[in-house]
């Protein structure tokens, strides 16, 4: 009868033995995979969005009219007037932009933003984002090629910036 306990006691050691091994084999083998699978590789966006900002740059510069005008919209960590959306208006090079409706500050009634943001300037922005390595999503006008929708997303805390191209239109054609 002694015997009998002890080839029970054995199995069930080797058993446990054998579970435990096999418990850790699994957790080094997925650990193993998560580790050395290769994440997401971020210069493959950046080099993405650049193609694709290349693209719709050249395509704005082809088909630029003469006069155009559309409304900004901004989103960020900003003064409130330059959280104001504003109509901006380019004519054979004269660059003009204003409120709808005059914006109230601490310092008195503005007319016009303080420091607007052209087209030029977006691309630009898209560019230079793309280059420092932030994470950015960028919706273009099949169209025309001007960014309709830049989401910038970086890592400094606060540093985020949206900015929306709307209700664009071509006053004057080449």
């Amino acid at each position: 009868m002694v015997s009998h306990k002890t080839r029970q006691n054995s199995t069930y050691q080797t058993t446990t033995l054998l579970a435990v091994v096999l418990l850790l084999l699994i957790l080094f083998i997925s650990a193993a995979y998560i580790f050395l699978l290769p994440g997401p590789d971020p210069m493959a966006d950046q080099q993405q969005v650049l193609a694709e900002f290349q693209k719709s740059q050249e395509k704005w510069n082809d088909r630029r009219p003469i006069s155009y005008r559309y409304v900004v919209d901004r989103t960020c960590f900003c003064t409130p007037a330059a959280l104001e959306p504003y109509v901006a208006t380019e004519q054979r090079g004269l660059k003009t932009a204003a409120f709808p409706v005059p914006f109230a500050s601490e310092t008195g009634v503005l007319d016009s933003p303080p420091y607007p943001l052209w087209i030029d300037d977006i691309f630009e922005l898209i560019e230079q984002s793309a280059l420092d390595g932030d994470r950015i999503l960028v919706e273009y006008d099949p169209r025309n090629g001007i960014p309709k929708v830049v989401d910038i997303r970086r890592d400094a805390a606060d540093a985020n910036d949206h900015y929306e191209i709307r209700d664009f239109e071509i006053l004057e054609y080449r």
